[in-house]
């Protein structure tokens, strides 16, 4: 996960990160993006707002955190050129 970030569009204009291939909409929880390298990461999904019905409009269910780096390298070229592939605990 987390190589590149591109411009994305949702309930306004972001940049989101690119995971294989895709954009992935959602913050991680302790990953900051450094652009030029890709790094591969464990993440954990958790329910973001337990305990309610309903998130808040607009919001996704999940939460997102890291858990550990797996491996962080220098990517050459263009950073928008870049693709991750995600890593699911």
């Amino acid at each position: 996960m987390g190589t590149a970030r591109r411009e994305c569009f949702g309930p306004f204009r972001r940049m989101c990160l690119i995971v294989g291939g895709e954009f992935f909409y959602y913050e991680i929880e302790g990953f900051t993006h450094e652009p030029g390298y890709r790094s591969h990461l464990r993440i954990e999904e958790y329910d973001a707002y337990s305990g309610q019905k309903e998130p808040p409009q607009d919001a996704g269910r999940h939460g997102y955190r890291l858990l550990e780096v797996l491996s962080k390298t220098r990517v050459d070229g263009s950073v928008q050129a870049g693709t991750v592939a995600p890593v699911r605990v």
